[in-house]
């Protein structure tokens, strides 16, 4: 179940079926749940209500593959892991360096919170 916006997207990226229950909250509204869905290319399913909610959950558990499509849809979405090193080198090469506003030798590498325990 998601409630949010990031987590719906982080779920079906891992290729979990997200079932998504937008709230009161001004941000998460039934148009963005929605919207996201559709983003999503169908593998976050928005419910407007609980009774809604628990038919989904009971027909998603009752059809595993189904959820597993879903959940390789969601995958192919969101695109591998470990992008995020990628996506910073395409924003510091084609936004950043050509207007001379980062200068990637004034950068200090930032350890790690782990890399720091090992040593």
């Amino acid at each position: 179940m998601a409630a949010a916006g990031t987590p719906t997207k982080q779920l079906v990226g891992c290729g979990v079926l997200a079932l998504s229950l937008p709230g009161p909250g001004p941000r998460f509204t039934p148009v963005f749940a929605r919207r996201q869905s559709r983003l999503l290319g169908g593998a976050a399913i928005p419910c407007l209500s609980t009774h809604q909610f628990r038919q989904e959950l009971a027909r998603r558990l009752g059809d595993p593959r189904h959820g597993r499509v879903l959940g390789r849809r969601g995958q192919r979405r969101m695109g591998p892991r470990g992008n995020s090193g990628a996506i910073a080198r395409l924003v510091w090469q084609r936004l950043l360096q050509p207007h001379g506003i980062i200068n990637p030798a004034a950068l200090s590498p930032w350890p790690s919170p782990s890399k720091a325990r090992m040593r």
